[in-house]
């Protein structure tokens, strides 16, 4: 996967004449890419002056869309495109069900299957997904069914979309900071090329909201305020005992 997005971007650079750097181990030797490779970039200065300098900078993984060196990119003033994919459409579409589940307020449950449904005209979080998954070609009518082993699941508070963080909460509308071909890719990049503030606002966000979930500072708040509840509970549960 990581190959064909490559593939597109230099196809594209060619078509406009636009430059095309791989930075890293081992892509000198590659015998399609070799021309692009760069080399290392270290940690530090060079990697955010990298960052910054690009029109964009490509995250193709397997894995996941909410990842480091997206974040890093954007706290450095870089703007990160993800290929999409299936995995990150269900997290985002799994956060909003979730959602729906916990807060919002069902219009009907099939007896049979124990699935409930829910009015997208009223409930905000689901009818925030209906264009990504249009855009997908996947139908979404006004009653929405969630199976009731999803209900279930969404009921656990360690539940992995508990904390709120996805694809989409971190890129934003996915239709336009994601690719799943080379003409979604070329119309991104050129956008990112030609319209600069643009470009900048969209990296201030995924910046900003980074920074408030997933920096260093966000963490050690969460580690601080463990710590507070364990010696609040520890206080409470000493004066019980002397009571």
């Amino acid at each position: 996967m990581r190959h064909q997005t490559i593939g597109w971007a230099a196809s594209i650079c060619r078509r406009h004449d636009w430059r095309l750097r791989l930075y890293g181990r081992g892509w000198d030797t590659h015998p399609e890419f070799a021309e692009f490779a760069c080399g290392e970039v270290s940690h530090g200065e060079d990697l955010r002056a990298c960052y910054q300098a690009a029109a964009i900078h490509l995250h193709a993984s397997v894995n996941t869309l909410v990842h480091q060196r997206v974040m890093e990119c954007a706290m450095s003033g870089g703007l990160p495109v993800g290929r999409l994919t299936t995995d990150a459409v269900h997290e985002s579409v799994g956060f909003a069900e979730r959602e729906a589940v916990l807060h919002g307020t069902p219009c009907g449950t099939d007896k049979a299957t124990g699935a409930v449904s829910y009015r997208l005209s009223e409930n905000a979080p689901l009818a925030a997904v209906r264009p990504l998954r249009e855009w997908l070609g996947l139908d979404t009518p006004e009653e929405y069914h969630i199976a009731a082993r999803k209900i279930e699941a969404f009921q656990e508070p360690d539940h992995p979309l508990s904390g709120g963080i996805h694809a989409a909460w971190l890129f934003g509308d996915l239709r336009e900071m994601t690719v799943r071909t080379e003409d979604d890719l070329e119309r991104i990049v050129e956008r990112a090329v030609t319209d600069a503030a643009w470009r900048g606002a969209q990296s201030a966000g995924i910046a900003e909201r980074a920074r408030e979930r997933c920096s260093t500072t966000a963490f050690a708040e969460r580690v601080l305020g463990l710590v507070r509840r364990s010696l609040s509970t520890g206080s409470t549960e000493t004066e019980a005992a002397g009571r």
